[in-house]
């Protein structure tokens, strides 16, 4: 939502909300609201998706994290290189003494690049048991993995179907940004591989120097996160509305896909 300043005061988000709202789809989401977003959506009958408003963290160095937040935070490189390069050194002594807190274990599974082919060929039976997901076809999803790189989004797009042996468990696409904080946009597998696959992400994050991992949690994902020392914080940031119970139900409900990469 976006109004010229002089006219802020005059309810104009809200009335370009509800007509947005009000419009032909069944279902509205975001994952970018801010706090006065949340006031005008809840006053129009839509509701904060308390499970996807809580975004976890791997940490893998935490100097280097604690760096990539400040730095974030006052938006400024002047200092970013020195800075970068003390807490890499205290990295390499904490995460040593620290002993398997930080490090993650060799996955016993292989992987590769992420086609869209295979993303179609394998949709199908990783999403059968859900409610709800995504409609992907060819010229859509040939479109966004040409976008995703070009999006301004720091760091580089790491796109891998993990195997074990000829059976295919699922896939993960983040933005892998080396010394910083690398962001997933969708994990996708069946729920008895979850584990195997988020193990294949974590070491894939953390041997290609990422000082932390993060995420947006799904309730099929928490039990896995949970075991694998992951932080959570609440957000407050997504959005959902429907003028269908069953809808909202479904989106909301374990059984449901609805991640980074169909948002913002």
């Amino acid at each position: 939502l976006i109004a010229a300043p002089e006219v802020r005061k005059r309810a104009v988000g809200a009335l370009l909300l509800r007509r947005y709202i009000n419009g032909p789809q069944d279902l509205t989401i975001t994952d970018t609201g801010s706090a006065e977003t949340r006031r005008m959506w809840a006053g129009l009958g839509g509701e904060t998706a308390t499970l996807a408003s809580i975004s976890w963290t791997r940490v893998f160095r935490p100097c280097l994290l604690a760096a990539a937040r400040l730095l974030e935070r006052h938006r400024t490189r002047a200092i970013g290189y020195p800075v970068r390069g003390l807490c890499s050194a205290l990295d390499a002594v904490i995460v040593r003494a620290a002993g398997s807190l930080f490090r993650t274990e060799p996955p016993e599974v292989s992987a590769e690049t992420l086609t869209v082919e295979m993303f179609l060929g394998h949709f199908p039976e990783l999403t059968g048991p859900l409610r709800l997901h995504p409609d992907y076809n060819h010229a859509y999803l040939k479109w966004l993995f040409q976008e995703l790189p070009r999006s301004g989004y720091p760091g580089k797009l790491v796109k891998r179907l993990v195997r074990d042996g000829d059976r295919v468990l699922g896939w993960y696409l983040y933005y892998l940004q080396s010394r910083g904080i690398s962001r997933v946009l969708q994990i996708l597998s069946r729920e008895r591989d979850l584990g195997r696959v988020l193990d294949h992400l974590l070491h894939d994050a953390e041997s290609n120097g990422a000082a932390a991992l993060d995420g947006r949690v799904e309730p099929r994902l928490l039990e896995s996160l949970w075991r694998r020392r992951c932080i959570l914080r609440y957000t407050g940031e997504s959005l959902m509305h429907s003028r269908e119970a069953e809808v909202i139900g479904a989106a909301l409900s374990r059984q449901a896909l609805l991640t980074r990469m169909e948002g913002e």
